[in-house]
């Protein structure tokens, strides 16, 4: 569901006063999303939206500001997804995995051994 649709649907049944900051709190995440900042935490959100009728963390962090709460997070899961994709592992990442302490242990003095030996 795109944020625009979570904001139509939050404000069914909102007050007028509800509704008011909910739109406040989408224009500054949606600034936030055309920014390419990935910070969506409440802090942020009512610290960018001071004067302009975002309350503050403490309000959103709270019960009644669970309708809040949903539509930032509905915002900072769109902008995780369009995120860069991670880096991809290292060749050696597979010594990482083993799930023994002492065969990893082995395994990584071994991989050592051989990279000096190449390196001679």
């Amino acid at each position: 569901m795109n944020p625009q649709e979570l904001l139509n649907r939050l404000k069914v049944g909102a007050s007028a006063k509800q509704s008011k900051t909910l739109d406040a709190i989408f224009l500054v995440c949606q600034e936030q999303i055309d920014r390419g900042a990935s910070d969506f935490a409440y802090a942020t959100i009512s610290r960018i939206g001071a004067g302009r009728g975002v309350p503050k963390a403490q309000s959103i962090r709270n019960r009644s500001g669970e309708a809040y709460q949903a539509l930032i997070k509905g915002f900072a899961e769109i902008s995780e997804s369009s995120q860069k994709p991670r880096k991809q592992k290292s060749a050696d990442a597979w010594i990482d995995e083993i799930t023994d302490p002492k065969t990893r242990l082995l395994v990584s003095k071994q991989k050592a051994e051989l990279n000096e030996a190449k390196r001679l």
